[in-house]
């Protein structure tokens, strides 16, 4: 409601330092809350100066980077796999936000690894908010930061503006120390969903209570700690994909009997998506091939599992529930990646890891394909592909190399340099 965005952007200009001399610069896209809040809506009610790219790709970061000095900027908006970017290239541009305008990285939309955080800190010189929020409370709810008070590493920090408990399974208060649902009481919490009593219901309680569906800590100093996530959400890149639209779409494949999506942990999305897929009686298993052209069919690139399983059942408890850590330990044995990295060309298996880093075909891509003109070859993917590289072919890149991979050919010519120096 209007009356929730107030409350918001009231809490924005009690928590940081945004006023008229303040230069924004914000990457984040435009269907973000943090991109459109921490951008042209904070810009119009202070008169700060927002900066953005047009369109934001690895490799513009030394671009993006050099801009806090020519443009004198003080707040730089990032999620964490950006954040993993700039670690990334962090040799080259270790002084690059070491200006006398430049206060602080404000980091949303995904957890923060703790190692990152202060890989960053220290490497940059610089202090990095970390923030807690949904749409659901607008934008943000919890601040680590930037006040002294509220900052320690590792931690959502406290809430502003809004109160928290922690519940147990049986919506009692959560024994102090141990973990609970967080939930979340204020004017920053939304009226409901749209057209939707039922679920709005489900999220907020009669006392006017958001439960987030993510579970955490509270120490003894007031700092909360996100432990786990109680809801079925993945958070890949920033962005909330709900599983049951990927369970949707794989049910419609004449070949799927019963289909389940979850999230595993990844060092540069935070979450990838994979899908857990039982046959049909009757019909012949899908391979991997066949399920991600059916899902690329259907969904966003974002959205695409980077991998399947074909099993007999889903695992289940006796009440039915699916058991999703059964599941993950599945796919965390899965070895396919390294299998395909060690045969064939080095062409051969540069294309294989981009084709599975991109959720695409292998055949859908060339030694001139780049960014721009390919399917799922956005900033993250990007990142990713260097990772599954390095791993495979037991090579670093250095961030020169990172910044020429312009092509797919490129990324061959530079590891036949590698190979050819040893």
């Amino acid at each position: 409601s209007h009356a929730n965005l107030a409350a918001q952007l009231a809490t924005f200009f009690k928590v940081y330092d945004y006023d008229a001399d303040s230069r924004i610069l914000n990457p984040l896209p435009m269907h973000f809350t943090d991109g459109i809040l921490h951008g042209p809506l904070i810009a119009f009610m202070t008169g700060a100066m927002l900066y953005r790219p047009q369109r934001f790709n690895v490799q513009e970061l030394g671009t993006l980077l050099d801009s806090v000095y020519r443009d004198r900027i003080t707040h730089f908006n990032l999620v964490p796999a950006m954040l993993s970017l700039m670690d990334r290239l962090g040799e080259a541009y270790r002084d690059a936000l070491a200006t006398p305008d430049f206060r602080y990285i404000r980091s949303s939309g995904d957890r923060l690894p703790e190692a990152l955080w202060r890989s960053v800190q220290e490497r940059f010189g610089v202090k990095i908010i970390n923030t807690y929020g949904l749409s659901e409370t607008v934008c943000e709810a919890l601040y680590c930061g930037p006040s002294d008070d509220t900052f320690r590493i590792g931690t959502i920090g406290k809430p502003v503006d809004c109160e928290i408990r922690l519940v147990g399974e049986d919506g009692k208060p959560a024994a102090p120390g141990e973990a609970g649902e967080l939930m979340i009481c204020g004017t920053n919490i939304m009226a409901g969903y749209l057209n939707r009593p039922d679920l709005t219901s489900d999220a907020i309680d009669g006392g006017g209570w958001f439960r987030t569906g993510d579970l955490a800590t509270i120490d003894a100093d007031g700092f909360v700690t996100i432990t786990g996530r109680k809801k079925a959400l993945i958070i890949s890149g920033g962005a909330n994909i709900q599983p049951q639209e990927i369970v949707d779409a794989m049910l419609t494949h004449e070949a799927v009997a019963e289909a389940h999506a979850l999230g595993m942990p990844d060092p540069v999305w935070g979450e990838r998506v994979v899908c857990a897929i039982v046959p049909r009686p009757g019909h012949e298993a899908p391979d991997q091939d066949a399920l991600t052209a059916h899902a690329r069919g259907l969904l966003s690139p974002n959205k695409v599992p980077r991998a399947f399983k074909v099993i007999e059942a889903l695992p289940r408890n006796p009440a039915g529930k699916v058991l999703v850590d059964r599941l993950q330990a599945l796919f965390g044995t899965d070895g396919a990646t390294e299998g395909e990295a060690q045969s064939g060309s080095l062409e051969d298996r540069v294309m294989a890891l981009a084709a599975q880093v991109f959720v695409c075909e292998p055949a859908d891509l060339r030694l001139t394909s780049e960014p721009r003109s390919t399917f799922g070859w956005d900033s993250f993917a990007h990142l990713t592909l260097i990772s599954e590289v390095e791993r495979a072919f037991s090579v670093t890149l250095s961030a020169r190399d990172v910044l020429r991979v312009t092509t797919l050919g490129h990324l061959v010519e530079i590891l036949e340099q590698h190979r050819a120096g040893g």
